[in-house]
């Protein structure tokens, strides 16, 4: 009778993670480690760092809860922590989750801060292919792009505006909101996400802007 293979050890476990999801996973789950053990990432090892990695995919593997706060700042997102049994809040957009519920929807700037609603067309190649309106989406990045193009040229021309499409057409939890991610600062978008944000003029709709998480369409609000 064959042996059973060996399990592979922490380590290789991790490396496969690595090898699948690029160098980025170790920023996609340093917060999520921080919460579980207040250790910070570079200072861990592999077999602590491998059991932050199982919690926090057991725990985001759960879609959001049915029944969202109506208060919760666009576009955090309630959902319940199967390794704690309690209530924890991410959001989708800046992936941070933490467990003290997000403040108010930031209506009043704080220094450097501007606001801006999007819309979002994912495409098979975003980094995480599915949404509130399709489980696995299998869209091209050039049919996501032409879908935004779409979309913008509807609002050019005073068909609609983007907060009535986004709530219908945006892959973004944000669409219960009309596409509204309240206040931010740099720092807290991706990089091209907030680049395109910071250059428009209070009302300006944004081209299309490309990044990890599909193609946007970014209207400053603030």
């Amino acid at each position: 009778m064959t042996a059973p293979s060996p399990l592979p050890t922490a380590q290789q476990t991790i490396d496969s993670f690595i090898a699948r999801e690029g160098l980025a996973f170790l920023d996609r789950y340093a917060h999520a480690h921080a919460l579980a053990s207040g250790v910070v990432l570079a200072e861990t090892d592999y077999a602590d760092l491998y059991v932050a990695v199982v919690e926090h995919y057991r725990d985001t593997a759960a879609p959001a809860s049915a029944d969202q706060p109506t208060d919760l700042p666009a576009p955090w997102e309630q959902r319940m922590s199967t390794t704690k049994n309690k209530l924890y809040y991410y959001n989708p957009e800046t992936r941070v989750s933490q467990w003290e519920r997000p403040v108010g929807d930031a209506q009043t700037p704080r220094d450097g801060e501007i606001r801006a609603s999007h819309l979002l067309v994912k495409h098979r190649d975003s980094r995480r292919p599915s949404s509130w309106r399709n489980e696995a989406i299998t869209l091209t990045y050039d049919e996501a792009l032409a879908q935004i193009e779409t979309h913008r040229a509807r609002i050019v021309a005073g068909e609609t505006d983007l907060p009535t499409l986004a709530r219908t057409e945006s892959d973004c939890s944000s669409a219960r909101t009309g596409g509204d991610l309240g206040f931010f600062s740099r720092g807290k978008m991706q990089k091209p996400f907030e680049d395109a944000a910071f250059a428009l003029q209070v009302g300006e709709l944004s081209g299309p802007v490309s990044t990890d998480s599909g193609v946007h369409l970014i209207l400053r609000t603030a």
